[in-house]
């Protein structure tokens, strides 16, 4: 996933100095370990999700994957 830094020191520093003080985002390579629907492993990801984006939406969620992380990258522009 990249992301462009919403900071506009992160711009005005480039602009002055053509230095990038942190990488625009980070790419993960993962392998995926296994997806499950267990209970005591989805009430506490239910409860978090519902208090940052509401129950609406957290009432969709039906199952978690775990992944093992295998290789992070910065991604430069």
């Amino acid at each position: 996933m990249a992301q462009k830094p919403v900071d506009p020191e992160y711009w005005k520093q480039y602009e002055e100095t053509g230095e990038k003080p942190y990488p625009a985002g980070y790419r993960f390579y993962c392998t995926f370990i296994e997806e499950t629907e267990d209970e005591t492993i989805m009430k506490p990801i239910y409860e978090r999700l519902k208090d940052r984006v509401g129950g609406r939406i957290a009432d969709k969620l039906v199952s978690a994957m775990k992944f093992k992380v295998d290789e992070i990258r910065e991604i430069a522009f």
